[in-house]
């Protein structure tokens, strides 16, 4: 595994098991159907910041890797409940109601009214999970950091 991209992947794609699990338990609260798929942007959120910090922090400082680590993974989950409420916000916009194939491409908010959403529920889920989501992702960091320096997968 001496191929940056796919350490960066492997850690992504750890986040987004962890996201998968997080957005599960969370979707399991609510009554609403439209987030019987709030598991989706949990994981696609997850993976796509987990990859991008790990490439840009671990990746790039070979003299405190573990400690980048730890970063990426704090930054990452904390990044990911704003996209996380931005694609929720667009899928349950653009499948209002119990007929999705009809309402495709139909927005029923403005774009500003779904980035100031995006923006508010993502500074209330940082406050409600972060602490939470940012001490795991942290964590997972860490130990991928530590896993790939013992083992000599990376540089």
């Amino acid at each position: 595994m001496n191929n940056p991209a796919i350490r960066s992947v492997v850690f992504g794609l750890a986040c987004a098991l962890v996201g998968l699990v997080f957005g599960i338990v969370f979707s399991l609260g609510f009554t609403d159907p439209s987030f019987n798929y709030f598991w989706i942007p949990v994981v696609l959120s997850s993976f796509t910041f987990g990859a991008l910090f790990w490439r840009m922090l671990p990746e790039r400082n070979a003299r405190r890797r573990v400690l980048m680590g730890v970063i990426a993974g704090i930054l990452g989950s904390l990044a990911a409940h704003f996209t996380t409420w931005l694609l929720t916000s667009l899928g349950t916009n653009l499948c209002s109601g119990g007929d999705c194939a009809s309402s495709i491409g139909e927005l029923l908010a403005g774009i500003g009214e779904l980035l100031i959403s995006s923006v508010l529920l993502g500074f209330i889920s940082i406050l409600v999970l972060g602490w939470l989501t940012s001490l795991v992702g942290g964590i997972l960091g860490g130990f991928y950091a530590f896993f790939l320096q013992k083992r000599k997968l990376i540089g």
